[in-house]
């Protein structure tokens, strides 16, 4: 994928892809982002998608599955609402 920089009508620099396939670029991305959290967590040893209970460092007990979201430029684990990092589990247990 090409890549140039213009200065706008309006002043402001603005960034243009050329090539064919820019909308999948982002789609592609996004995948490889969620694929290296899979990883990682797999790594850790996570159940991602099943039924878990996680305690945390600081005492709070979730129960529910669990899923990875991306947040912002970050990537963290949920449980129902709740989203917290891989350094915040005290301890995962896979209930299903």
């Amino acid at each position: 994928m090409l890549w140039r920089m213009h200065e706008s009508r309006s002043g402001k620099i603005e960034f243009g892809f050329d090539g064919a396939g820019q909308e999948d670029g982002y789609g592609a991305w996004v995948r490889e982002r969620n694929e290296a959290m899979t990883a990682a967590a797999r790594q850790f040893g996570l159940p991602l998608g099943h039924q878990v209970e996680v305690w945390l460092k600081d005492g709070t007990l979730l129960k529910g599955r669990l899923l990875v979201r991306e947040f912002g430029n970050s990537v963290e684990l949920m449980i129902g609402r709740v989203g917290f990092a891989v350094n915040e589990i005290e301890s995962c247990v896979r209930v299903d």
